[in-house]
């Protein structure tokens, strides 16, 4: 409750009842081939980029889809930048992504260049350091990869741990 005077020594009392609905923000990180449709709008998307999808209830609540389209095309092989190895089951691993790869060796080095991992296909990099979690900051990553087409490619750069 609010009291409120006026100029004149008038006394006035407000109510306020305020209800507040949730609103819903999703976010999808999708990595594909060729054409995405997207079952949020059912709009089939072709290229890389973020796309943003406004829904409202009958009751009035609204929700904002986020979908994060990567696109691959031929023999591309994506290093993600980052990624939050915080045991939610998002985004907890980080390893080379691409369609038309056949191996892939993942070395991560802190910055004196110490070895603090060595994985090969099929085993991301969970972020831990002897099974204990490394501290948030930038590593160095070395990876070696075997495209299907018997191309060998070595890809070097840094990659930051958010906890």
């Amino acid at each position: 409750m609010l009291s409120l005077k006026s100029n004149q020594g008038c006394d006035s009392n407000y109510h306020l009842r305020l209800s507040i609905n949730k609103s819903y923000f999703g976010t999808s990180n999708v990595y594909v081939k060729d054409k995405y449709l997207w079952p949020v709008n059912y709009s089939t998307y072709d290229s890389s980029g973020i796309y943003f999808e406004n829904l409202k209830s009958p009751s009035g609540c609204d929700s904002i889809f986020k979908l994060q389209l990567t696109i691959y095309k031929s023999d591309t092989v994506y290093l993600p930048n980052s990624f939050t190895p915080n045991e939610n089951g998002t985004n907890d691993a980080w390893a080379p992504l691409g369609i038309n790869m056949d191996w892939y060796e993942i070395l991560i080095l802190n910055r004196w260049g110490e070895i603090l991992w060595r994985g090969e296909h099929n085993q991301p990099f969970d972020g831990s350091y002897m099974g204990k979690p490394l501290i948030d900051g930038v590593y160095v990553y070395s990876v070696n990869v075997v495209k299907k087409s018997n191309i060998k490619v070595r890809l070097r750069g840094t990659i930051t741990i958010i906890r």
